[in-house]
Formats: C-alpha cells, sequence, structure tokens
C-alpha cells in the first residue's frame, strides 16, 4: 500500500513540471495504482464474480489491450514519419517535409515537441501567421523556451515588436541565466527605436553573469557594450 501511494504521488508531482498522462502507459499505470490503493484499504468489500462475469471481464481486457497496441504501433508509426520529415527538412527537402508535417497534425496536435518542430518549420519559410497559430497551440503542451523565442522571432518578422519582447521576456524569466534572450529584447528594441530601454537592457547583459561561459556569451556582451559606446553611455 506504502509503495503504490508513493508510486502515485510521484507521478502526480511530475504531472507540476511535465505532463505524463500523455503517455498512455504512464495513464494505465496511474489508474492502476490508484485501484490498488482502494483495493488494499482495511474493510473494503470483497465482491466475488462469478464465472460468466470473469469471462466477460477477460474479453473485454483482451480487446482493450488489442487496441492499446493498435493506437501504439500507429503512434510509433507517426513518430517514425516525423523523425523522417526532420531528416528531409535539414537535408533541404523543405517542401515534402512541410507537406509532411502537415498530414501528421492532426494525430500529433497535442505533442509539444511536434508543434514546436512544425512552427520552427514555418517560420524558417517565412509563413509567420501559420506558425504562431501552431504555436499558440503548442504553449498549451510545453513550456519549451526556445518556443517563446520562435514565437518573438515571428512577432518581430509581422512587426509586432511589443509582442515579441513579451515572448522574448517570457523565455528569459524560464532560463534567467541565458543572455541570449535579453539579447534579443536589446534588437528588438533597438529595432523599435526605443534607445532609452536598449541601454537599460545593454547593461543587464553586461552586468549578467553567466552560468557556463560560451564563446557567443561573450559575442553578446562585446555587442551589448559597443551599442552602448556608440550611445555614449558611461559605464560605472
Amino acid at each position: 500500500s506504502i509503495s503504490a501511494k508513493a508510486s502515485s504521488i510521484s507521478i502526480l508531482v511530475i504531472s507540476f513540471f511535465t505532463f505524463p498522462f500523455h503517455v498512455i502507459q504512464i495513464l494505465i499505470n496511474f489508474i492502476f495504482l490508484l485501484a490498488l490503493v482502494n483495493g488494499l484499504k482495511d474493510g473494503v468489500k470483497i465482491y466475488h464474480l462469478s464465472a460468466i462475469q470473469q469471462k466477460i471481464i477477460k474479453v473485454l481486457v483482451i480487446v482493450v489491450l488489442c487496441i492499446i497496441l493498435y493506437l501504439s504501433f500507429d503512434m510509433y508509426n507517426k513518430h517514425k514519419s516525423w523523425e523522417n520529415a526532420r531528416k528531409e527538412y535539414y537535408s533541404g527537402n523543405k517542401l515534402f517535409s512541410l507537406e509532411k508535417m502537415e498530414t501528421l497534425f492532426p494525430t500529433l496536435k497535442n505533442n509539444g515537441h511536434f508543434l514546436f518542430d512544425y512552427s520552427a518549420f514555418l517560420v524558417a519559410d517565412e509563413k509567420y501567421e501559420e506558425a504562431m497559430e501552431v504555436m499558440e497551440k503548442a504553449k498549451k503542451h510545453t513550456s519549451n523556451p526556445n518556443l517563446y523565442m520562435l514565437l518573438g522571432e515571428a512577432n518581430e518578422k509581422l512587426g509586432k515588436i511589443d509582442e515579441a519582447v513579451a515572448n522574448y521576456r517570457i523565455s528569459s524569466n524560464i532560463i534567467p541565466h541565458k543572455l541570449f534572450p535579453l539579447y534579443r529584447i536589446m534588437k528588438a528594441y533597438i529595432k523599435k527605436g526605443d534607445h532609452f530601454k536598449a541601454v537599460t537592457i545593454a547593461k543587464q547583459l553586461i552586468d549578467k553573469e553567466e552560468k557556463i561561459k560560451t564563446f557567443a556569451g561573450k559575442q553578446i556582451k562585446s555587442e551589448a557594450l559597443e551599442y552602448l559606446r556608440k550611445r555614449d553611455v558611461v559605464l560605472d
């Protein structure tokens, strides 16, 4: 009973950070664990099934298992097609890849990772409005910070600077140790002509300590410093 309760609680805790019940095997295990916890309680009545009832239940279990196996196999094939579409895209066959992703969309529309890939391909193909529709759906299924960066990029391409900045900020809040979201905010403000806010962000970039120092981070800080020098900003 203690093990069943502990397993149930662990799945519930995980659900605060990800989407475990989207995986049918985890959902089935969770239901089984709940039934086990309830069945092991003191004072629970035990019902004896007749031979006919037992046969009916066995048949139903077999039917359900066959359906689950079919759905699992079908989902496996869909994921395999998705992976092939990604490979085709990166090998240069973008049109084929987008068409394949479009056909997979009805089946994988609740998969946050698939929606992110699909929207990334659409953005790269400059189909920004369509990509934003896909990304709005993706937000319900994943908290990937790169999704908000991509959404910001699409907004920026459409001239919606304020919306772009709002999405870059969400990404920055999810991964506060990263410089790139702040860098994109600075660039967006520069594009908008709001140099007061751009200078503020540039100062934050220079002061921010990277969790792991990278060459890209060094370049970002260098560009922020150069921008401040052009604006004749004196650093403390």
